[in-house]
């Protein structure tokens, strides 16, 4: 049962990570997340590795994100000195089954004044 329960747990977590990317970005504010990608965006599966990557301006001092899912939170990335970037990397454990479909993954920006900035993407196990 504690096996079972960290797999959920785990699920959810990384659920709430991988799905913070994808296709078509709307951008919110003046702009300071420049792009937002996320490697596969289609065909998620156990298995899978997801590179979540985010560009932004300078100002920005902190990086989280989520996917608009039940049960999902919001995951920090980290900040790459050598490419200029907020990168999360994970593989999706084996043995996870996501739901066929596809969602709403979104992250924000948090800049050193306390502005909030959002992206939002699509991605699918498709």
């Amino acid at each position: 049962m504690r096996k079972l329960k960290f797999k959920i747990t785990f699920f959810i977590l990384f659920a709430a990570v991988l799905l913070s990317a994808g296709c078509a970005s709307v951008q919110k504010g003046s702009g300071q997340i420049l792009d937002f990608s996320i490697i596969p965006s289609q065909g998620l599966k156990s298995g899978s590795i997801v590179t979540i990557e985010v560009k932004t301006t300078d100002i920005i001092e902190k990086v989280s994100g989520s996917v608009e899912v039940p049960g999902a939170f919001k995951v920090p990335l980290k900040f790459d000195t050598v490419k200029k970037l907020w990168v999360f990397k994970a593989m999706i454990p084996m043995g996870i089954a996501l739901p066929k479909g596809e969602y709403t993954a979104w992250v924000e920006a948090i800049a050193k004044d306390g502005q909030i900035y959002k992206a939002e993407k699509k991605v699918s196990t498709y």
